[in-house]
């Protein structure tokens, strides 16, 4: 048995009783169709709630690079964190080091992106909501600035030790 035609295609389900599914849970309905005294399930999927849910995705991710871009433009310490993002990903491809040892550079560099984006936001937030001088805006300011040091420091840290001994050897010491 089908259910095909005008833009809507259905699929039979072999487990009846498992319906799940976050993000396509809203544009797929769980049908019955009674044949012949037994019960048969499908999903029908919606064509056009379909390119509607990809659409919205792609917009999703057009905030998120605009913001990623407002980050890189309004941010001066984000350039330093480009900058040295650039140069410890350059000397650890000239190095050659290990795939688990570049994982490892890339997840501290990301973390350090991750601290200084939600330090942006939380100035952002903190400027718009305390218009005057406040010790408590200031303090919550201190201490996410102080999370993006931590998180620099630490890849720092990471990064001497992986990057610092193939770096020593290929310039001879």
């Amino acid at each position: 048995m089908s259910l095909e035609g005008d833009g809507v295609v259905a699929k039979k389900i072999f487990a009846p009783g498992v319906y799940k599914s976050m993000y396509w849970g809203y544009y797929l309905k769980k049908v019955s169709i009674s044949s012949e005294g037994e019960r048969e399930y499908y999903y029908v999927y919606s064509m056009k709630k379909l390119i509607d849910f990809i659409a919205s995705r792609v917009q999703s991710f057009c905030y998120a690079f605009a913001g990623l871009r407002d980050v890189l433009v309004t941010e001066h310490n984000a350039w330093i964190h480009a900058i040295f993002t650039v140069i410890v990903l350059s000397l650890a491809l000239w190095l050659q080091i290990s795939f688990l040892e570049f994982v490892l550079i890339v997840v501290v560099i990301t973390l350090v992106w991750v601290a200084e984006a939600f330090n942006t936001v939380l100035e952002i937030v903190v400027n718009m909501v305390a218009r005057r001088y406040s010790n408590v805006a200031k303090r919550a300011k201190d201490i996410a600035a102080g999370a993006v040091l931590v998180a620099a420091i630490g890849a720092a840290i990471v990064g001497v030790c992986i990057l610092g001994p193939p770096l020593l050897d290929k310039l001879g010491f």
